[in-house]
């Protein structure tokens, strides 16, 4: 896969911030080969160092955000989850962050063979030995399973709820979390204490919310019933199977990062993951299901609260939509709905970064932090603030229909946090989700081609570069004049971070269908092409940078002590 986008120059512009010399730093990290075609020839080590050549030349450019991953609600199959089968949701956003357990299956399908140009007719429209959904109450939900796990929605029922349960949420892992019951949870309404995996952080019990009718989700989005409540889940278009067509079905797979309902389609190559291998998955690529590479999901600078990325609920507001207005004339409804979805998703990311930076600016005066990275964290709160508003404003255009935030829930942001969980958070949101952001941005706007798109995602590439430098310096502080319990734990953790993310990355080629060009040119990036770029970005920019980080910090304090300093 060819990258219009070079990795040397973000490489390059951060050490030089950090102040490092690029070659002394880099030099046996990458080797430049004219282009980045053959770019990704190189392994990945058990270090996550990537030893293939880095691109040479080619133009750099902005544009994109990253994808805003949901909350950890899991959506799972009633026969079962399996490796390659059920999978946890990260769409089903909601205002405490949490995606609760929801009702659909990303299972096996019906008929088909993948790869094959076209999934034959009997993998559409046809349910094989269905299953009406049960909820907790015993009655039907409006959903059906077949055979394989195929889940699709026939019909609009209110969900039932078994809440508030009595028993109390344990962690087997001993930390801490912020409920131990359901009736602790009373944020929203439909609150439960759920058990998550915590993503990038820890796994704790924290209070979800959740839903019993389509009305209780933002726009795009329909109540997935489930035990002990729904979850929202995310639509491309259709809340049932009559809104597909006749022999076509509303149907839940996967969407890159989440999970979404839309219509099946004559252009389908799976119908279900039964159709893939077990490293792929069958995803809703904008206007049809495919099969694609399992990857990790990239996201901006998200905001993590006790190891989740909270965002707010989608809402119809129209007070946050400000900035250039794209051409929609020659966009279909489908079209406008993928940009509309995908625009909505950057800017509550965005929403919720600045959140992220508030807390951090308040972390930077707790740990006695120079004025400079304060004035500039201040900085990048308005700059968030820019993005989320322009971000709203395409996504409510694409919509025809105001597209805003609702409410962000912020408690427990700064509940019981240690000095190395503020270093911690900075790498991960910072140092890694800053960096990728810019990246994703840059290659978005390499292929855009509308006027008010490209000039949201040029600000988006020069202000998320330097958020992330913004990163690279707070940790250099920390590990080199911060607090002493820090410095060494800071140098054992910013490597050990980034290798483990890396580790985590789809190292394989990314493959799969890319957008339309008209899409491409209102800066919607396919799947396969951010999986490519998050991997990269990770091996040539900030796994490079974090080690120069460490080596010069190690440098500075030994100096120091040599002159009694420290």
């Amino acid at each position: 896969m060819t990258l219009r986008t070079s990795m040397g120059p973000w490489r390059a512009t951060f050490l030089a911030t950090l102040g490092i010399t690029p070659l002394v730093a880099c030099s046996s990290e990458t080797s430049g080969n004219g282009g980045d075609a053959g770019s990704q020839a190189g392994s990945t080590s058990a270090g996550g160092a990537a030893t293939g050549g880095s691109s040479a030349g080619g133009g750099s450019a902005a544009g994109g955000g990253g994808a805003t991953t949901g909350s950890g609600g899991q959506v799972t199959a009633s026969g079962g989850q399996s490796a390659s089968g059920g999978a946890s949701a990260s769409g089903g956003a909601n205002a405490s962050g949490g995606g609760g357990s929801g009702s659909g299956a990303a299972g096996a399908g019906t008929g088909g063979t993948k790869n094959d140009g076209g999934a034959p007719d009997a993998g559409r429209g046809v349910c094989r030995n269905p299953v009406p959904r049960l909820g907790p109450d015993g009655k039907p939900t409006g959903f059906v399973d077949c055979d394989g796990g195929l889940t699709h929605r026939p019909q609009k029922l209110t969900c039932a709820t078994a809440l508030p349960r009595q028993a109390a949420c344990t962690n087997p892992g001993g930390a801490a979390g912020s409920c131990g019951h359901d009736s602790d949870c009373t944020t929203n309404p439909n609150g439960y204490c759920q058990l998550t995996s915590g993503g990038l952080i820890q796994t704790s019990c924290v209070c979800q919310y959740g839903c019993r009718k389509d009305e209780d989700c933002g726009t795009g989005e329909l109540c997935g019933c489930g035990d002990p409540v729904g979850v929202c889940v995310a639509t491309a278009g259709c809340t049932t199977d009559a809104d597909c067509g006749e022999g076509l079905l509303c149907i839940l797979t996967n969407e890159g990062c989440g999970y979404i309902f839309a219509c099946q389609t004559p252009k389908d190559t799976c119908a279900s993951q039964a159709d893939c291998t077990e490293t792929e998955t069958c995803d809703f690529v904008t206007d049809h299901h495919e099969c694609l590479p399992r990857r990790a999901c990239s996201t901006g600078r998200p905001f993590l609260v006790e190891g989740e990325a909270r965002v707010a609920r989608r809402a119809n507001d129209a007070a946050w939509a400000l900035g250039p207005a794209p051409d929609v004339t020659a966009l279909d409804a489908r079209e406008r709905g993928a940009l509309s979805a995908h625009y909505t998703e950057i800017a509550l990311m965005e929403h919720a970064s600045i959140a992220a930076f508030a807390r951090f600016a308040l972390e930077l005066l707790s740990l006695g932090a120079p004025p400079e990275l304060l004035t500039d964290t201040h900085g990048a709160m308005a700059d968030e603030t820019v993005h989320a508003r322009e971000a709203f404003a395409l996504a409510t255009a694409y919509a025809g229909r105001p597209v805003g935030p609702g409410r962000l829930a912020v408690e427990r942001s700064l509940s019981d946090r240690t000095p190395l969980d503020i270093v911690r958070t900075a790498i991960l949101e910072g140092c890694i989700g800053e960096t990728v952001a810019a990246l994703e941005a840059a290659e978005a706007l390499a292929h855009a081609t509308d006027l008010a798109v490209k000039a949201v995602l040029t600000r988006v590439v020069n202000d998320e570069t330097r958020h992330a430098e913004l990163a690279f310096r707070f940790v250099q502080w920390a590990l080199e004049s911060g607090p002493e319990e820090l410095r060494g734990a800071t140098a054992t953790e910013l490597v050990a971070l980034v290798s483990s993310e890396l580790r985590h990355a789809d190292a394989a080629e990314h493959e799969g269908a890319e957008p339309s060009q008209a899409l491409r040119g209102h800066g919607l990036l396919g799947r396969g092409t951010r999986g490519h770029i998050r991997q990269r970005a990770l091996s040539e920019v900030v796994l490079p940078c974090a080690r120069a980080v460490v080596a010069r910090g190690g440098a500075a304090r030994a100096s120091l002590e040599a002159n009694a300093v420290v």
